[in-house]
């Protein structure tokens, strides 16, 4: 059995610039004040977030 991945956030590089919440296709993403939240039970693991991430500040 693998093991789930979930993307990890880092807020001292992220732009804000919502690119991850656009690219989300279960909406497991949202912006909110000046932070990225993350809603593992929405996620399907699919890491669109990690890739679209200008920064990287999402891995």
């Amino acid at each position: 059995m693998s093991e789930l991945r979930f993307p990890e956030y880092d807020p001292e590089i992220c732009a804000y610039c919502g690119a991850c919440v656009a690219v989300c296709p279960a909406l497991a993403l949202d912006l909110k004040e000046k932070r990225i939240v993350f809603n593992k039970e929405k996620c399907r693991q699919c890491l669109a977030c990690t890739k679209i991430c200008p920064v990287g500040a999402l891995k």
